[in-house]
């Protein structure tokens, strides 16, 4: 992330759980990070192809929205 690595969590739908953890299963992962990491890096060619987003902007809490008047 932005702000460094932290613990995340992601829900899946019931049914992409079932897959995904059939993949993990497959690759005999005891991590599913290590079959996200697996899924990502298989699927890098078809990601470097997609749109790069565009910078976020920087702001500082809000005082970077606050006009004068």
């Amino acid at each position: 992330t932005a702000r460094g690595p932290r613990d995340r969590r992601v829900r899946l739908s019931v049914s992409t759980a079932i897959q995904f953890y059939d993949i993990q299963d497959r690759l005999g992962y005891d991590q599913p990070s290590k079959a996200i990491e697996w899924l990502l890096k298989k699927a890098k060619p078809a990601i470097d192809e997609l749109n790069q987003l565009p910078p976020a902007p920087l702001s500082i809490g809000r005082a970077s929205s606050i006009t004068p008047s």
